[in-house]
């Protein structure tokens, strides 16, 4: 969905994106960027291209959504591998796509290291290093942004991943079993208007946050912008990009 709106003599475009996702985490193992990542790069690059096309002069521009981007996988695996002295052999990715999910180790118990992939399934027993409370050190594995780093840019992220959370009431800080928790739900911005977010003189903070963190509301949690200004702030415009002509 693509909206463009005035303000005060301002354009601003605002474009609700939803990228391809990985349906199979198998295929996803066997490369970065994976054929997944390759087909949500040209749909990204061709809506850009649509987007510059058909643009007003010192236009600005919010991109959101659900970009399903990825993590790393074939280094993710290769750092938890290695974080249990096990070694890890890329021939193994090599697996057919049609070859069929685990759903119980041998003897009907999972033992400690033991990572289990499926088509529709991922599931690390007795692993909490990407989880809910501990997921800085990942975020190096987010890379299919670089991509367009000169094209787009996003506020730091300071939250958990977005996907995939279990639809089970009462756990809403648990993920579900079927991929790697990634952070799929972005809000993007192009460089022209990300240099407005935050003007020399600017008085108030901006939170780039999950909604509903403590709620469960499915699988993803959407992402959300705002700004949070002291109160003698408050006799002024607070929009991000203000005064910009």
């Amino acid at each position: 969905m693509r909206t463009r709106w005035r303000i005060n003599g301002l354009i601003l475009e605002t474009v609700n994106i939803h990228l391809f996702n990985d349906s199979c985490n198998l295929r996803s193992l066997k490369e970065h960027p994976s054929v997944f990542a390759r087909f949500r790069s040209a749909g990204l690059k061709w809506t850009l291209k649509a987007i510059h096309e058909n643009s007003c002069e010192n236009q600005h521009l919010a991109v959101f959504g659900d970009f399903n981007f990825r993590l790393n996988l074939p280094l993710y695996i290769e750092r938890l591998l290695s974080a249990h002295d096990l070694p890890y052999d890329r021939s193994t990715c090599s697996v057919q796509d049609s070859a069929k999910s685990v759903d119980r180790a041998e003897g009907g118990t999972f033992n400690r290291g033991d990572i289990v992939i499926g088509r529709r399934q991922f599931h690390i027993p007795y692993d909490d290093r990407l989880t809910w409370s501990n997921f800085e050190p990942f975020l190096p594995l987010d890379q299919e942004t670089l991509a367009f780093s000169g094209q787009l840019q996003e506020l730091p992220i300071t939250f958990p991943p977005s996907y995939p959370f279990s639809d089970e009431p009462g756990v809403p800080h648990d993920y579900d079993t079927t991929r790697c928790p990634v952070w799929c739900d972005r809000i993007m911005f192009s460089v022209r208007t990300f240099s407005c977010l935050r003007p020399p003189d600017h008085h108030c903070s901006i939170l780039y946050d999950l909604l509903g963190k403590d709620v469960a509301l499915g699988d993803h949690k959407v992402s959300s912008r705002k700004r949070c200004c002291t109160p003698p702030v408050f006799t002024r415009t607070i929009l991000p990009i203000r005064n910009i002509k």
